[in-house]
């Protein structure tokens, strides 16, 4: 690639980007062409079968791909980018996918769509060489790496790019949006209940937080995107489904951040195949805004609780109303008493379900199961702590360092407890439970 080449693409993006081959992205497989289509719409085709590595090395064609300051765009980049990986060493940047795009508009009904389909729906355009080209690779395996290159060949290679859909607005062409404008938008869209400063949209996991001036003025917001994520639970199947024949509590502990929220809602989801599962939903996270609950809780049903009635009165209100085999709560301490791990209304909550012979299944900020029993607000759930002065016999029979020590009090309200460990201190997702949540003596 010249030098004056190279300078168009690096000045005159965002680029359109595709890759044709022979199996592209398996070991087996070889990369022949490199289409790139400019803002302006100049095309240039690099054909790699003829020219091999030398675009990427010599001619600066890897400087643009890797360049993270011009944008690439394309229709479903991942063979690609693992083929300009493998063949050539090229770490393909700042991307923009228009089949990832398309997934997150439709909100994942429809994650796989091919190009002539999405530029039919947004473009109102379709690479007219698609079915031609693509019956005589079928018949040829080895297509895109005859020469000399066809007039087919060559026509199909620049249509088949999202070139063809309309021209995003970039840079000058961005419209200054005020404050107000944004923020009256985001009023529009949602409702601004309770007074936490927080909303979601409807049918969503989506969250969305006020930012205010000291005159109480909205001046921006947090965007939250919320998304369920399977394949959490099954590492903990076997503790899950024995607690719930048994009707034993889990109590699931971690930092924020960790995942508790997306382990209760797939517990909540598995749960609900077998038994009766009700989620007390405090502040939407579990099944999301508005009246219909997400689907990410499968045949679970869920109370939201109105604002000022108390977290602790709804889960009473569960139990005497509704009936259900199992319970579902996510913080039994609010954020903002963090860094305690509970209240006592909400302990005492805890203790009145595990007595009624109904499950509950909840999290909380604490790091440990040690943090639980260490904090005197919350540690009732675990059958409370009491200090007890030991005689000298029973000093030297226990091992004991000290006189005084710590015995549990009573029944603990949860069975198990299940531990969320930071990435960072082990592997990714692992869990550590206690089968047995008493506070040791």
């Amino acid at each position: 690639m010249c030098n004056a080449a190279e300078s168009i693409l690096a000045h005159d993006h965002p680029l359109a980007l595709d890759c044709e081959g022979v199996d592209l992205g398996d070991k087996s497989g070889s990369l022949c062409l490199v289409q790139i289509a400019t803002r302006s719409g100049r095309y240039f085709l690099f054909d790699v079968t003829k020219g091999g590595s030398r675009h990427f090395s010599e001619g600066g064609l890897r400087r643009v791909l890797e360049d993270v300051h011009v944008l690439k765009v394309g229709h479903d980049l991942r063979a690609d980018a693992s083929a300009l990986f493998a063949e050539h060493g090229v770490l393909l940047n700042h991307v923009f996918d228009t089949q990832v795009g398309h997934s997150v508009l439709t909100v994942g009904k429809q994650n796989q769509v091919g190009l002539n389909p999405m530029l039919k729906l947004y473009a109102n355009s379709q690479n007219e060489l698609k079915k031609a080209v693509k019956k005589a690779w079928t018949r040829d395996r080895l297509y895109w790496t005859r020469r000399p290159l066809t007039e087919e060949m060559v026509g199909y290679a620049s249509l088949d790019s999202p070139a063809q859909a309309p021209p995003p607005r970039w840079g000058e062409e961005w419209e200054i949006t005020r404050v107000h404008e944004l923020t009256r938008t985001v009023n529009e869209m949602v409702g601004w209940g309770g007074l936490d400063n927080r909303a979601g949209l409807s049918k969503t996991l989506h969250r969305i937080s006020r930012l205010q001036n000291q005159a109480g003025q909205a001046v921006g917001v947090t965007i939250r995107v919320g998304k369920t994520i399977s394949g959490l639970v099954p590492m903990v199947a076997d503790v899950l489904q024995r607690a719930a024949e048994r009707k034993a509590s889990i109590l699931l502990l971690g930092s924020p951040g960790m995942g508790k929220t997306s382990v209760l809602r797939e517990m909540a989801r598995e749960l609900a195949n077998e038994w009766s599962v009700m989620i007390v939903d405090t502040s939407n996270e579990i099944a999301g805004a508005g009246d219909i609950p997400h689907t990410a809780i499968g045949e679970a049903r869920r109370m939201q609780v109105l604002p000022g009635s108390g977290q602790h009165k709804c889960m009473i209100e569960a139990v005497q109303n509704h009936t259900p085999d199992i319970i579902i709560v996510d913080e039994v301490c609010p954020i903002s008493e963090w860094p305690c791990i509970g209240t006592k209304s909400e302990a005492a909550a805890c203790c009145t379900i595990a007595r009624r012979g109904v499950m509950l299944v909840a999290t909380a900020h604490g790091l440990t199961l040690q943090d639980v029993v260490d904090n005197p607000g919350l540690n009732s759930v675990v059958g409370g702590v009491q200090s007890v002065t030991l005689g000298d016999d029973a000093v030297r029979e226990r091992g004991a360092k000290h006189k005084t020590v710590r015995e549990c009090k009573g029944p603990s309200a949860f069975a198990v407890a299940i531990e969320l460990r930071s990435r960072r201190e082990t592997t990714p997702g692992s869990m550590h439970v206690h089968t047995n949540a008493h506070p040791r003596s």
